[in-house]
C-alpha cells in the first residue's frame, strides 16, 4: 500500500532508481484531518481509543450505514447518526476471542438496520406531510 501512496501523492515527481536507489519521491505533507467536516473519523478515533468491541460494531454499523446510503434509504448525513447510535448503544467488552467479535458484528448490524429502519420511516412521514401540505394548498386555490 505505501507505493500506490507514494506515487499517488507525488503527481509526475516520482520515478523508479535502480534497484539499491529504491523510490525517489516528492516528499509528502500532511494537515490534521477535519473531524467536523468528517464526523465519521470522529467516530473511528472514538472506536479505537476505546478499544474492545467498539472498532467492531462502528465498523458493522459504517458498512450497513453505507449500503443504505447506497440504496437510497438514507441520506449521507445521517451515516454518523446511525454509527453514533450503534456506539452508543454498544455496550463494550475485551475481545477474548473470534467468536466475541462476531458475535458484536452480527448485534450492531442488527442495531443499525433497527435504527435505519426509523430513519427511513421519518423521512416517509415528513415526505407524505409534506405532500399532504400540498394537497390543502392546491384545494384551497
Amino acid at each position: 500500500m505505501l507505493i500506490p501512496v507514494i506515487v499517488g501523492g507525488s503527481g509526475n515527481d516520482c520515478r523508479v532508481g535502480g534497484q539499491r536507489e529504491g523510490w525517489q519521491c516528492a516528499s509528502l505533507h500532511f494537515e490534521a484531518p477535519d473531524v467536523e467536516r468528517f464526523p465519521c473519523l470522529a467516530l473511528a478515533y472514538c472506536a479505537l481509543k476505546a478499544g474492545g468491541t467498539l472498532p467492531a460494531a462502528m465498523n458493522a454499523a459504517n458498512e450497513v450505514a453505507v449500503g443504505a446510503f447506497i440504496d437510497g434509504r438514507i441520506r449521507m448525513t445521517e451515516i454518523p447518526i446511525v454509527i453514533e447510535k450503534v456506539m452508543k448503544g454498544h455496550e463494550t467488552r475485551p475481545v477474548t476471542n473470534l467468536e466475541v467479535v462476531l458475535e458484536t458484528d452480527k448485534a450492531a448490524r442488527a442495531s443499525a438496520h433497527s435504527i435505519i429502519e426509523m430513519l427511513d420511516a421519518e423521512d416517509r412521514r415528513q415526505e407524505s406531510g409534506v405532500r399532504s401540505q400540498e394537497s390543502e394548498l392546491k384545494s384551497t386555490m
